[in-house]
C-alpha cells in the first residue's frame, strides 16, 4: 500500500472514530488497529510525513501523539536521526504556525520543548535561542510566546517524567535563561506600548520620598519607557486606555502570563536584579485597570485583563522577595510605582462627580481583589522595615489606604480591605509591646493615633444604617453562611473587630466614640413610650407610627442592635485591671441595659405588628451583652458589701430573664435562648447568695420540675422550648443548687443540706420516665419491659439531660461533685440494672453509654472502683453475647460499639492500678469482637474508635506488655549510662503483635484522618516508650512498615502527609542506619516492578548514603531517591507497554 493509500485509510479510520453513529465495540477495534501501528519501526517517518500531507485535524492529532510518545520512550536510541526529526518537527510548527488550530499549536510546541528536555544543551544547543529569536519577528511572535510559555511550564515544575540529576539541570539552565527572556519579553511590551501610548519623554516630578538607596545611574533617569510610565502615572497622561488591537491585547497577554510563571520560579536572587524597564512596563499595563474614565469605555474587558495580568505578576515579585536587605530598593521601588497607583486609584474625577457615586463603582472586582493582595503582601511583610525609614510617607500612604477602603463598593472587597488595618494594628501592638520606655509607648501612640482614631468613626459610621443605609440594606440578613452568619452579621463582625483591636491602644477615644454611638440609639428607644397607644385598661396594644416612621424606627433598631453586640464585645475592656478606672461608667452602662429590658418586657415589642423580628433582634442582643459583663457583675457583687445596689440589679437580670423564658405566648426561641444564656452566666459566674430566696427562681424550678417530669407537657403554663434552651436552664438550676456561694469562707454557710434536697428532688424530675422500669428492676426480668415503659423518645431526652448536667459540673469544685453524685447514684445503679432490657435498644443504649462515659469522666473520684468494675464486665459480656444477634447491623455498629470502645478508651487512660484487671477482657473483646465486626461493617467511625483505644491502650499501660521497662525520654541517661542495660521482657506478645498488625492494617485503608492519627499514635509511643527500638518491633514489625510508608510516599496518595510520614520514616531507620541502606532498600527495590537491574543499582547506591544521617538530608536524598524510583518506573512501564 502506498503512502497515500495508508494516509487515506487512517484519516478514514479517524473519521470513523469520531462518528457519532459508531458503537463502542467498533471503537474499541479501531484502538487496536491504531495502537499496533505506534508501534511500529516505521511509524516516526510516516507520522512526519502525513503532518505534511494531512487536513485532517484528527488525524494530525493522531500523528502528534504518536510522535510524543516515541519522543518519550525511544528519542535516545535514534542517535544521529534525533537532529533531522526536531528540525522537520521545527519547520512543520514554522511553516503552519498561522493556519493551524490553537491545540495542534500547542500539542507541536510541547513536542519541541519535550526534546528540549532531553537534549538541550548538549544535542540541542541552540534552542532557548532559537525560541527568543522568534519574538523578533512579528510573523512569529506568538508562536515565540507559545514556545516561551511552555518552556517555563514544562522546564520549572517537578515532574516525575525527568530525573532528578536532569531535573536539577534544566533548572540550572532556564535561570540562566532568566535575563535573556527577560530583555525579550520587555522588548516586546515596549514595542506595543510604544505603538499605542503617546509617551513623552521629559524629566519626570520627584517622587513623594527617595528610595532609601537611591540609584544615581543617569541611564536610568534616561530610559524613555520608564520616564514615560512615571508622567503616566504623576500627570494623569493616560487619560483613556489605548485602543490596542486584538493581536496587540492577545500578545500582551502571553507576555504577562509568561512573566508571571517567570516571576514564580524565579530565585530570589534574581528578583532585586530585574530591571527598571521591566517594572515600568508592567507597571504600566497595572494602569489600564485604574483609570476611572478608561473603564467606562469600550475597552474595558480587554484592558482589565492586561491590568489583572500585570497585578499577577506584582505579586508574585512582593510575595516572593523576603526581608533581605539586598531587596530594600527593588521593593521600595515597587512600592513608589504602586503608591502612585494607589493615588489614582482613589481619586475622584467630574465623572464621579457627576454620578454620585464611588470611582471604585466602574473598576473590574478581580483587579481590585489583586490591588487589595499586593496591599496585603507588603504591609505585612515590607512595611514593617520601611515605616523605621524616615523619610518613607507613612501617613501619605496611610490615608491613601484609608481612602482605598472606604470607597470599596461591595461587601467581599471592603472586608479584604478592613483586613489590612488589621493586618498593620497588629503590627503596632506587637511593636507596642516589645517597648520597654512608657515615653516610648506614647510616642508611638500618639503618632497613629489620627488615623486609627479616623480609621475608628468612619467603621462606626459604616455599620450604622443611619449614615449607611443604602449600603447595609443591600446585605442578606437571612441566609446563614458556612459559619452560621448572614451576610450582614459578618460584615458587622469584622468591623467590631477591628474597631475591639483599636480599643487595645486607644481605650479612651474608643469608650468615647461607642458611647456617643450607643447612647444615642438606646435614648431613642426609650423615646418609644412616647408612641405608644394603648386600650382602656392602659395596656400596649401596638405603636403609632407612620410609614416613614415604621422604617425610620427599623434602622434606628439595627442600629441599636449593633451597638449592643460592639459594647459586649468591649466589655473586657472595664473588667480586671480597669474595673476602678471605668467603675461608674459601666455601672451606669448596665443599669441603663436593664431599664432597656424592663421596658422591653413591659410593652412586648416583639409582639408588634411592625418590625417583630427588629425588636426580637435587639431583645436578644440586650440580654447577650449583659451576659458579657457577667465577670464585671460577679466583682462588683464581691465588693458591694455595704450598699443593696447589686442585690437589686442581679434581681432585676434574673426576674427579666425568667419572665422571657416563662412567657406562655412567647413563641420566639431567639429570645428564651438568649435569656437562659444570661441566666446560666449569672448562675456560673455570679453566684448570688440570695437567688435561691427569689420568688421568680422558685417559680421556675417548680415548673421546669413539673416539665421534665411531664415529658414536655405544658398544662402548668410552662411553653415548649427546644432541648438546647432546656439544657441551659437544667444546668442554671443545677448550678443555682450545687456550685458554692462566693464570698463564703465556711462551709457550713452554704446550706447544702438544703440545696441538696432541691438537687435530688430535680434529678428524681428528670428521670421520671424511668420510674416504672426502675421498679422493674428491682425484680426478675423475663422478657422485656411492658411496652409502655419503652417510650425511647422519652428515656433517651432524660438520658440526656442528665448526661448534660453531669458534664456541666465538670470543672466545679470537689464539693460540689460529691454532692451531683450523691444525687445521682441510685439513678446510675437502677440504670446499669436495666441496662440489658434496653441494650437492642440502640438510641437508648447510646444515651445510656455516653451518660456513663461522663460521669466516669467527670466523677472519677467520687465513684467506686467496684461500681465501674460491675458496669465494664456487664456491659462487656452483653456486647460478646449479642454480637451474633445484630452486632455488625446498623445502628449498633455505627452508634452503641464506638461509644462503647470511647468508654473502655477512658478506661484504659485511668493512672494506678486499679483498673488493670479490667485488660484481658478488654483486649480479647477488642479482638474477638470489634475486628470481625469492622471487617464486615463499612462504619469509619467504629475503625476511628478502635484505633484510638488500642493506641491509648499501649501509650497508658506500657508495662502490661513491658513489665521492666522505664519510660525513656529523661535528662538523667548520664547518671544511667554505666549501670547494666536491663533485659527486655516482653509479656502478653501475641496481644502485641496483633495490636501492631492492626495499626499496620490501617494504613491500607483509604481514609486520611485514619492514616494521620495512627501515624501520630506511633510517634508518639516512640517519643514515649521507644517503640521502634523493642526487639520484637525491629525484627519482625519495622521493615513492613517502612515498605509501606516509602510505598505511600512513591504514589503521592497522601501528599497532605507527606513531612509526617518523611519523619516516621527517618525515625525508623534512625534505628538501625546501616541496616536501612545496606539492606531495606535493596530488598525493598528488589521487590519493585518493573525495575531492571540496573535502575535498582543506581537507586540504591547513588542517593542513599549511610553517611548522610541528619534530617534535612536524609529527607532531600530520600525525595530524590523516590523522584527517580517514580521516573524508572514510568519509563519501564512505558516500554514494557510499547
Amino acid at each position: 500500500m502506498s503512502a497515500s493509500e495508508c494516509l487515506r485509510s487512517l484519516e478514514a479510520l479517524m473519521n470513523e472514530f469520531f462518528h457519532d453513529s459508531t458503537t463502542n465495540e467498533r471503537k474499541r477495534q479501531i484502538e487496536v488497529i491504531l495502537n499496533e501501528f505506534s508501534k511500529q519501526d516505521n511509524c516516526w517517518p510516516q507520522c512526519l510525513q502525513y503532518l505534511t500531507q494531512t487536513d485532517n485535524e484528527y488525524t494530525l492529532m493522531y500523528c502528534l501523539s504518536v510522535l510524543e510518545n516515541l519522543i518519550v520512550v525511544k528519542w535516545d536510541q535514534l542517535g544521529g536521526d534525533r537532529s533531522d526529526k526536531r528540525i522537520s518537527i521545527w519547520n512543520y510548527l514554522l511553516s503552519n504556525n498561522q493556519s493551524m488550530p490553537q491545540y495542534l499549536r500547542n500539542k507541536t510546541a510541547k513536542l519541541l520543548v519535550t526534546i528540549a528536555r532531553i537534549d538541550w544543551p548538549n544535542s540541542y544547543p541552540d534552542f532557548m535561542q532559537n525560541v527568543l529569536d522568534l519574538l523578533q519577528s512579528k510573523q512569529t511572535t506568538r508562536l515565540g510566546l507559545l514556545l516561551v510559555k511552555t518552556t517555563i511550564e514544562e522546564l520549572s515544575q517537578t515532574r516525575d517524567d525527568v530525573c532528578a540529576q536532569r531535573k536539577t539541570e534544566l533548572n540550572k539552565l532556564l535561570v540562566s535563561e532568566m535575563p535573556n527572556i527577560l530583555m525579550s519579553l520587555t522588548n516586546l511590551m515596549e514595542l506595543i506600548l510604544d505603538k499605542h501610548c503617546n509617551f513623552l519623554t521629559a524629566t519626570p516630578p520627584p517622587s513623594p520620598s527617595q528610595s532609601p538607596n537611591s540609584d544615581s545611574n543617569p541611564s536610568i533617569n534616561k530610559d524613555v519607557l520608564c520616564n514615560a510610565f512615571e508622567l503616566s502615572l504623576r500627570r494623569g497622561l493616560l487619560q483613556t486606555i489605548p485602543d490596542m488591537d486584538s493581536e496587540s491585547i492577545e500578545m500582551s497577554s502571553q507576555v504577562l502570563i509568561c512573566l508571571s510563571q517567570l516571576f514564580a520560579f524565579m530565585p530570589l536572587s534574581l528578583c532585586y536584579q530585574i530591571s527598571h524597564s521591566t517594572l515600568a512596563a508592567v507597571f504600566v499595563f497595572a494602569t489600564f485597570g485604574c483609570n476611572h474614565s478608561a473603564v467606562m469605555s469600550g475597552h474595558k474587558q480587554s484592558s482589565t485583563q492586561l491590568a489583572v495580568l500585570a497585578m499577577n505578576c506584582i505579586n508574585e515579585l512582593i510575595a516572593k522577595c523576603s526581608t533581605n536587605t539586598e531587596t530594600n530598593e527593588f521593593i521600595y521601588n515597587m512600592f513608589q510605582n504602586t503608591f502612585h497607583l494607589l493615588r489614582k486609584l482613589t481619586k475622584s474625577n467630574d465623572l464621579n462627580n457627576e454620578t454620585n457615586g464611588s470611582p471604585f463603582d466602574h473598576l473590574d472586582e478581580e483587579y481590585m481583589s489583586k490591588f487589595t493582595e499586593f496591599l496585603r503582601f507588603f504591609i505585612s511583610g515590607h512595611l514593617p522595615r520601611f515605616e523605621k525609614i524616615p523619610t518613607f510617607p507613612i501617613m501619605e500612604f496611610l490615608g491613601l489606604v484609608f481612602e482605598y477602603t472606604f470607597k470599596q463598593t461591595n461587601c467581599d472587597s471592603f472586608l479584604s480591605a478592613l483586613e489590612l488595618w488589621n493586618i498593620f494594628i497588629d503590627y503596632l501592638s506587637v511593636k507596642i509591646k516589645q517597648q520597654n520606655d512608657s515615653k516610648q509607648v506614647n510616642l508611638i501612640v500618639n503618632h497613629y493615633k489620627e488615623p486609627i482614631v479616623s480609621l475608628l468613626v468612619h467603621l462606626s459610621r459604616k455599620i450604622q444604617f443611619k449614615y449607611n443605609a443604602r449600603d447595609l440594606d443591600k446585605l442578606d440578613n437571612e441566609n446563614l453562611d458556612d459559619d452560621y452568619l448572614t451576610e450582614w452579621q459578618h460584615f458587622s463582625h469584622n468591623c467590631i473587630e477591628v474597631m475591639a483591636n483599636i480599643a487595645d491602644m486607644y481605650p479612651l477615644e474608643t469608650y468615647e466614640i461607642v458611647s456617643e454611638f450607643h447612647n444615642e440609639n438606646l435614648q431613642s428607644f426609650f423615646g418609644l413610650e412616647r408612641c405608644l397607644d394603648t386600650n382602656q385598661n392602659n395596656e400596649t396594644i401596638g405603636l403609632q407610627l407612620s410609614e416613614t416612621d415604621v422604617y425610620r424606627l427599623h434602622c434606628t433598631l439595627r442600629d441599636l442592635s449593633t451597638s449592643l453586640r460592639l459594647v459586649g464585645r468591649l466589655a473586657d475592656h472595664f473588667t480586671s485591671d480597669n474595673f476602678n478606672r471605668w467603675f461608674v461608667s459601666t455601672k451606669s452602662l448596665i443599669e441603663k441595659l436593664i431599664q432597656a429590658l424592663i421596658l422591653f418586657n413591659k410593652h412586648k415589642f416583639h409582639k408588634q405588628k411592625h418590625l417583630s423580628n427588629d425588636f426580637t433582634d435587639v431583645c436578644a442582643q440586650l440580654m447577650a451583652t449583659i451576659k458579657a459583663y457577667c465577670h464585671w457583675l460577679q466583682k462588683y457583687c464581691n465588693e458591694d458589701q455595704t450598699s443593696n445596689d447589686s442585690v437589686v440589679i442581679i434581681s432585676a437580670i434574673v426576674e427579666n430573664c425568667i419572665q422571657i423564658i416563662c412567657d406562655n405566648n412567647n413563641n420566639n426561641n431567639k429570645m428564651s435562648h438568649s435569656a437562659g444564656h444570661l441566666l446560666y452566666s449569672v448562675s456560673t459566674s455570679v453566684r448570688p447568695i440570695f437567688m435561691l430566696t427569689l420568688e421568680c427562681v422558685q417559680m421556675l424550678f417548680t415548673k421546669v420540675c413539673a416539665y421534665v417530669r411531664s415529658c414536655h407537657n405544658t398544662s402548668n403554663g410552662f411553653p415548649v422550648i427546644s432541648i438546647e434552651d432546656e439544657k441551659l436552664l437544667c444546668r442554671s438550676i443545677s448550678n443555682m443548687l450545687l456550685l458554692p456561694w462566693l464570698n463564703l469562707n465556711n462551709d457550713s454557710s452554704q446550706n447544702w443540706e438544703s440545696r441538696t434536697v432541691y438537687h435530688d428532688m430535680f434529678v428524681e424530675a428528670i428521670v421520671e420516665p424511668f420510674k416504672d422500669a426502675f421498679k422493674c428492676s428491682q425484680m426478675p426480668v423475663n422478657g422485656s419491659l411492658p411496652q409502655q415503659t419503652l417510650n425511647a423518645t422519652q428515656l433517651c431526652h432524660s438520658l440526656t439531660l442528665l448526661s448534660d448536667i453531669v458534664d456541666n459540673h465538670k470543672e466545679s469544685p470537689t464539693r460540689t461533685k460529691q454532692l451531683l453524685f450523691k444525687s445521682i447514684q441510685s439513678s446510675l445503679e437502677s440504670f446499669i440494672n436495666l441496662f440489658p432490657t434496653y441494650f437492642t435498644n440502640p438510641f437508648i443504649a447510646e444515651n445510656c453509654l455516653n451518660l456513663f462515659i461522663i460521669v466516669f469522666d467527670v466523677l472519677r473520684i467520687q465513684i467506686s472502683f467496684q461500681f465501674v468494675e460491675k458496669t465494664i464486665q456487664l456491659m462487656l459480656k452483653l456486647f460478646s453475647t449479642n454480637q451474633s444477634n445484630g452486632m455488625t447491623c446498623e445502628p449498633l455498629s455505627t452508634k452503641v460499639i464506638p461509644k462503647f470502645l470511647k468508654m473502655l478508651t477512658f478506661i484504659v487512660q485511668q493512672p494506678g492500678t486499679a483498673f488493670k484487671s479490667l485488660l484481658p477482657g478488654m483486649i480479647s473483646f477488642a479482638f474477638d469482637q470489634i475486628c470481625p465486626t469492622i471487617a464486615n461493617t463499612d462504619c469509619p467511625q467504629l475503625r476511628r474508635s478502635l484505633y484510638e483505644f488500642l493506641f491509648q491502650l499501649l501509650l497508658n499501660n506500657w508495662r502490661y506488655f513491658y513489665p521492666n521497662n522505664s519510660i525513656s525520654g529523661n535528662a538523667f541517661t548520664n547518671a544511667s549510662h554505666n549501670q547494666q542495660k536491663q533485659p527486655e521482657v516482653l509479656q502478653n506478645g501475641d496481644a502485641f503483635v496483633q495490636i501492631m498488625n492492626i495499626f499496620a492494617q490501617s494504613f491500607l485503608e483509604n481514609d486520611i484522618t485514619v492514616f494521620k492519627h495512627n501515624l501520630d499514635a506511633l510517634e508518639i509511643l516512640n517519643t514515649r516508650l521507644k517503640l521502634y527500638q523493642k526487639e520484637i518491633f525491629r525484627q519482625t514489625m519495622i521493615k513492613p512498615f517502612l515498605s509501606l510508608f516509602i510505598q505511600t510516599l512513591c504514589d503521592k496518595s497522601l501528599n497532605l502527609l507527606q513531612d509526617d510520614i518523611h519523619a516516621i520514616v527517618f525515625n525508623m531507620a534512625s534505628v538501625d542506619f546501616p541496616n536501612f541502606f545496606n539492606v531495606f532498600i535493596p530488598q525493598y527495590l528488589y521487590n519493585c516492578e518493573p525495575l531492571n537491574d540496573i535502575q535498582r543499582n543506581s537507586l540504591a547506591t547513588k542517593y542513599m548514603d549511610p553517611n548522610h544521617q541528619d534530617f534535612p538530608t536524609f529527607v532531600n536524598n530520600l525525595n530524590i531517591f523516590l523522584n527517580d524510583l517514580r521516573y524508572f518506573k514510568s519509563i519501564s512501564s512505558i516500554v514494557c507497554n510499547n
